[in-house]
């Protein structure tokens, strides 16, 4: 469903307005597997759009139990986030590691994680939780001497921070 989703937008990038059935998709080589059935059900997928402005791909099971529904590229269902929480912590241990190198050249933390980048001490600063999407959360003091990482994600569930290199979570 999503890739049928994902080949909509390149469809309407390319038409400057959406299929009027997915088998254009086909047609056109934009998406060769746009007849692939649900894999939970075997049946079609349905799908309605207005061409300019809106389109729904749904799964033809009725609502219980439903496998979903994309509309306009925004699925029903949340994103699968199994191993993100390793993901996310590795992510903010590397953005610390950054920080303790800029410390080791500027005697101080960054005031921001984008000085990492200027500074060339690390180009990817601008990482995110794989979960949720976000930057990370940067906290520094006004002399910075101390600085602080946190997800982004609520406390619960969340992924924790390092604080001065102390890790917690």
């Amino acid at each position: 469903m999503v890739s049928l989703a994902s080949a909509c937008a390149i469809y309407f990038g390319t038409y400057n307005r959406y299929p009027e059935e997915l088998s254009e998709l086909g047609t056109t080589g934009i998406y060769e597997n746009w007849d692939n059935p649900c894999p939970g059900c075997g049946e079609l997928y349905n799908y309605s759009t207005d061409l300019y402005v809106t389109y729904t791909i749904q799964c033809p099971m009725p609502t219980d139990p439903d496998h979903g529904y994309v509309i306009d590229g925004v699925c029903s269902w949340p994103p699968d986030t199994s191993g993100c929480q390793d993901a996310c912590r590795s992510n903010m241990m590397s953005l610390f590691s950054g920080c303790a190198m800029f410390y080791g050249y500027e005697n101080r933390y960054p005031v921001h994680l984008k000085e990492l980048g200027i500074s060339g001490v690390m180009e990817n600063w601008d990482l995110v939780c794989p979960s949720c999407g976000e930057l990370y959360a940067y906290y520094s003091d006004p002399a910075c001497t101390t600085c602080v990482i946190q997800c982004p994600l609520p406390n619960d569930p969340g992924h924790g921070f390092i604080e001065d290199g102390c890790i917690s979570w």
